[in-house]
């Protein structure tokens, strides 16, 4: 049984190792290149309070976002999860999901994130300052997760999602795929993760709103309909690597010491790490931060968050903030209810 269970875990790290291959190789040549950048905005207030940090120790249905393995790392039969991020510039970022662990079979969850843009002016060549008629971007993504035990230290999970992006009469569709693990090093609290996300196909634009009439001969004038055709772009693919340390300093007070190292096909590397205390599992305090080493202006660093936690008759309610100030915009607040049957 030993010799399997060991052989279950090489088999996924060379397949994430696999895939890390493919993924980032000419990492150089594809700095800025990647569309899709939605798929980098957090929604989970603990993770983003916690410096994005929490790869390796997300649980329920939180681990959406953050590793799939984690799913599975829960008590709950069903968990819901509702969240909003208002992002910077008037934008803002919607998610709902729901989770179903599922008794020798694993845990399943569905996920919904839609980028809200509000409303924006047409302008054409013709009609630079606007014609009057109005349009509301449509960038949304469903993803399908599933997440199992390999044994009592190790979860696994992947994830794939479906991508939507429209402009007016313009789209693009995708399909990309997460995949993580999470191994706890028994008594020790000491845990750890990895976890690969946005791998898939490239992505490009399609649509009536690249179509031009031209005039061909000034002769005898006719016109011909031509099509722009849009570059292919990269999903934003990443690799992460994290690990967090639990220690109980009394029966009520916890601390949860978090960091983690993302490497990007699309930009620089990140460095973050987060702190949680929790008092009795119902009040949640977390500080984090990011470092990229190449900038010398991040515009994310310090972030900031609070959690409460409440049973009322079997049923867990829980709800979860996080302010994250952003040079030249401000700042950014994520808030986060969660319920759990």
């Amino acid at each position: 049984m030993i010799y399997i269970v060991k052989h279950k875990i090489y088999f996924i790290l060379i397949l994430l190792l696999g895939l890390t291959n493919i993924a980032f190789a000419g990492k150089e040549s594809k700095k800025g290149t990647a569309g899709a950048l939605e798929l980098l905005i957090p929604v989970g207030a603990r993770g983003a309070a916690l410096g994005n940090s929490t790869i390796s120790y997300a649980k329920g249905i939180e681990a959406v976002s953050w590793n799939p393995s984690g799913i599975v790392n829960t008590q709950n039969n069903i968990e819901l999860y509702f969240a909003r991020n208002n992002y910077i510039a008037d934008i803002s970022l919607n998610n709902a999901a729901i989770s179903a662990n599922i008794n020798g079979f694993g845990s399943i969850a569905l996920n919904i994130r839609s980028l809200d843009l509000g409303s924006i002016e047409e302008t054409t060549e013709d009609y630079p300052e606007g014609t009057g008629n109005y349009f509301s971007p449509v960038f949304f993504n469903v993803g399908l997760s599933y997440a199992r035990r390999i044994t009592d230290r190790l979860n696994t999970g992947f994830t794939v999602k479906f991508i939507q992006e429209k402009i007016f009469r313009t789209s693009a569709y995708g399909i990309g795929f997460d995949a993580g693990i999470q191994y706890f090093a028994g008594n020790t609290g000491l845990i750890f993760g990895i976890v690969l996300k946005n791998i898939g196909p490239a992505m490009k634009f399609e649509g009536t709103d690249l179509e031009r009439e031209i005039q061909i001969s000034t002769i005898h004038p006719t016109t011909r309909t031509v099509v722009v055709k849009s570059n292919p772009f990269d999903l934003p693919s990443s690799l992460e690597l994290g690990f967090a340390y639990q220690k109980s300093i009394t029966n009520s007070n916890n601390i949860i010491l978090s960091g983690a190292f993302e490497n990007n096909n699309y930009g620089n590397d990140l460095y973050k790490a987060g702190l949680e205390y929790s008092y009795n599992d119902n009040l949640f305090l977390r500080v984090g931060y990011i470092l990229v080493p190449e900038e010398l202006v991040y515009i994310y660093q310090y972030t900031y968050g609070f959690g409460l936690k409440y049973s009322i008759s079997g049923i867990e309610f829980a709800i979860d903030y996080a302010y994250r100030p952003i040079k030249y915009f401000g700042s950014n607040s994520i808030i986060n209810v969660q319920i759990n049957f």
